[in-house]
Parts: C-alpha cells; structure tokens; sequence
C-alpha cells in the first residue's frame, strides 16, 4: 500500500519542470510551452533536523512568463520580477523539500507548482530531479515536457 501512494504523490506532482546544482545553488528548468504571463514566483523550503523547520527563499512580484528550456535560480530569476525577499537553501541539507509556485498573486497560486525532494544535492551536479522522483541526464525526458 505505501508504494501504491507513493506512485499516486508521484503522478499528481508531474510537471515539466526539472532541477539541478550548479555553481553551489538550486537551478530551475522549464521544459514546457511557453507559459501565459504571471504575476507572482514562490519558492520555499522545509528541512528536517531533527524536526519541520519551513522557510521562505525567494518571493517576486512581477509581469513575467517561462519560455521552452528557460532557467532560473533564486539568484537569477526570470525577468520582469521585483524581488521582494530573497535567501539560499541550503544545498548540504540531505532531508529537504523545495515548493515552487508560480501564480497571479500571493493567494492565486493556479499557474505552476511542483515539488522536489532532492535526497543528495551533491550528485544533482549535472543532472536533473524530476518532481516526479526521478533523475536523469537530460533535464526534459519527462512526460509532458516538449
């Protein structure tokens, strides 16, 4: 049974979007179409030592839109977004989760949001987390990428 919901969690939080390490930070790739503008970019954290600890690494206000293989990081994010709270997560955490969420505003979170768990940041370096769980060499080998 607890594979079962594992595959379930797995399905639901397909998107084609990957992730990786570079240069000693988290980095978003979009492998999508590209995307209707928005107004609004989230990306938080939770860590577990020993206990749930959740924060907020990057709020951006904005006109912007993801184009097919666009990148991005908490340090470069796309354009057309005014930061308005920046902060790193910590890549040597080996229990961590990374929310990211795309939307009209603050409360409209409809446009894009995935969630990734990477288990080792350090074997990212170079290749690509899948929010499915998977990993691989190519950041756009996952269903509903172009």
């Amino acid at each position: 049974m607890v594979a079962l919901t594992g595959c379930l969690w797995s399905a639901g939080n397909e998107r084609p979007i990957s992730l990786t390490v570079k240069d000693g930070e988290y980095l978003f790739h979009w492998c999508g179409k590209p995307t209707e503008e928005f107004q609004y970019l989230q990306v938080s954290y939770a860590t577990y030592s020993p206990q749930r600890e959740d924060a907020l690494a990057l709020r951006a206000r904005g006109e912007f839109s993801l184009q097919t293989s666009e990148e991005f990081s908490l340090s470069d994010h796309p354009s057309g977004l005014a930061v308005e709270h920046e902060s790193v997560i910590p890549i040597e955490s080996s229990r961590v989760l990374i929310f990211l969420d795309i939307g009209r505003s603050e409360t409209d979170l409809g446009g894009i949001n995935a969630t990734f768990r990477p288990e080792d940041a350090g074997a990212l370096d170079g290749r690509w987390l899948y929010p499915s769980g998977v990993v691989d060499d190519s950041p756009c080998e996952m269903r509903g990428a172009l």
